[in-house]
This record gives C-alpha cells, structure tokens and sequence, in this order.
C-alpha cells in the first residue's frame, strides 16, 4: 500500500495523495478503514484546508479491489478514495463526494455516513 495515490473525496480542498505509512487497522477487512499517513499531492485550489506536501492522517472509505456487499451483486470503484483527518480524529472536510461503504457502522464510524449521500 505504500506508494499507492488516493484520490481524495472529501470538500477538504485536496485532489490525490500518495500514501507514504499504512497504520494497524481496527478492521477485519483488507481494505476498508485503514487509517494511513499520506501526502497531499495535487489541491483544487489555493484557498483550500490543506496545503501541497503536507502530511495528514486519512480513512480508506474507497478500494478498487472487488467487494460483495449483499448477494445480489458486486461493487468496485475506478479509484481508491480516502477521507482526510485532523489530528483529533474528526474530519476535514465536512461534506463527502459519492459512495462510501455502509461496512463504516460496524466500524463505528458512522459520523462518514451522515456526510455522504450515497451509502452501498
């Protein structure tokens, strides 16, 4: 996982980042909230919460690896898509882009889903 870009979803005003520390997960899943250290690569704009180059802890909400989330069908993303946390644990942002993972309950993380529109 190190080395990999993510793309990020939230509106914290960061585009890619590229993963430089994979931290232990709270998770049985391989992919799916694991929290890492990334650098921030590309920004939308110069006005945004995060700068170029910096260092800030994130959320796997994404994966492009293939998931099953019921029996009925099977569900992966072009991109891996991360969320960006501030250094107490919440988020960043304060709106997510696009679909996230209804698995982030169970997780206790649920705080991702009220911000998202569209859960799988």
């Amino acid at each position: 996982m190190k080395g990999t870009t993510f793309s990020i979803i939230d509106n914290s005003g960061g585009q890619l980042g590229l993963c430089i520390n994979v931290f232990k997960s709270r998770s049985s899943n391989k992919f799916i909230a694991r929290s890492l250290l990334l650098v921030v690569k590309k920004i939308k704009s110069k006005s945004s919460k995060v700068k170029r180059g910096q260092l800030i802890r994130a959320l796997i909400v994404r994966t492009n690896q293939l998931e099953r989330p019921n029996q009925h069908f099977w569900v992966r993303f072009s991109k891996m898509g991360v969320v960006l946390l501030a250094k107490g644990g919440e988020l960043v942002g304060n709106r997510i882009k696009g679909l996230v993972s209804r698995r982030l309950v169970k997780l206790g993380l649920s705080r991702i889903l009220v911000l998202s529109k569209y859960t799988y």
